[in-house]
Parts: C-alpha cells; sequence; structure tokens
C-alpha cells in the first residue's frame, strides 16, 4: 500500500468519524444531556508508553481544566483511558474512537474523539506537529512505534455523554 493510499483512507476515516460523531452530538442534546461543544481540545498527558504491535490501554491524565460557559467541565488530573490502534502509521500510533475520562469523585464521561499530536511540551505555544493525527513516537526497527511515558497529546472531543 502506497503512502498516498494510506493517507486518502485515513483522510475519509477522519471524515465518516466527524460526520458520524455530529449525528451523535445532535441526538445528546435534543436528550438535554450535558455534553462538551464539538472540537473541544482536550490536554492531556501519557501516563504509560504505548507500542504498536498489539491494541493496547492508553491512560493519560489531563493537563488542564476544561471550561464551558464558565463552568467546568474536566478537572485538571482527571483521567483519559482508551485503547491505541495496533498498527502504526509512519511514526504514528493513533487510538480507537472511544474513551471514558475518570474524574476524581468516580464519576465517568464517556467520549468519542480523536488522538491528536500535541508538541508544546517546551512551553513556547505550538510546535511543528502540534496537532496533528495520532501521537508521534520513536521508530523503532523500522516498523515498530513507542510512544513513550509522558508524552504530551490532545483528545479531539467529537461526542460526549455522562455514563447511563
Amino acid at each position: 500500500m502506497t503512502y498516498d493510499t494510506i493517507m486518502r483512507i485515513q483522510k475519509y476515516l477522519i471524515t465518516i468519524t466527524a460526520l458520524f460523531g455530529t449525528l451523535l452530538s445532535v441526538n445528546a442534546q435534543q436528550s438535554d444531556l450535558p455534553t462538551i461543544p464539538y472540537g473541544r481540545l482536550v490536554k492531556a498527558s501519557l501516563i504509560n508508553a504505548v507500542e504498536s504491535g498489539a491494541a493496547a490501554p492508553v491512560i493519560g491524565v489531563v493537563s488542564q481544566d476544561v471550561w464551558v460557559n464558565g463552568k467546568k467541565i474536566i478537572p485538571v488530573n482527571s483521567e483519559i483511558h482508551g485503547l491505541s490502534q495496533p498498527e502504526a502509521i509512519r511514526d504514528r500510533i493513533a487510538c480507537n474512537n472511544q474513551f471514558v475520562i475518570l474524574f476524581g469523585n468516580g464519576e465517568e464521561l464517556r467520549v468519542q474523539g480523536v488522538v491528536l499530536d500535541r508538541d508544546d511540551a517546551n512551553g513556547a505555544g505550538y510546535g511543528p506537529t502540534d496537532g496533528s493525527y495520532g501521537m508521534k513516537g520513536e521508530i523503532i526497527k523500522k516498523t515498530f512505534v513507542r510512544v513513550p511515558s509522558g508524552h504530551h497529546f490532545y483528545l479531539y472531543v467529537q461526542t460526549a455523554q455522562p455514563k447511563a
């Protein structure tokens, strides 16, 4: 499979995920469930290292409060739980689009979203790969990729619903 083919497939999957997320968001709003606005970026850092080759837990900690209309919706230090995709794309590891955010009080928020790389670790704003698809890792043995613990990422929220 060529690089161009992989990139076309990736763009197609992101588009379909975005459309599906919009439909779910509309349904959640109609039922008056509290939601996070579409497209909100949740800043987080990995607790565990993630490697390609198998679907693995992705555990992150929220590094900045998320506010909507003056109300804190996701507090700092909340946990984000998801699963990685087993195959790496170039030097990236992507995640499945289902996540659970755990709050300190035990409440859970189910989120559909996309993991994006966060390249602002030096504190100087945005870096060259900031906001790009997947988490950038280190290529080991040509096709094996490792993203170390402590890596910074965004969770790009498409829909969110409290656990029923």
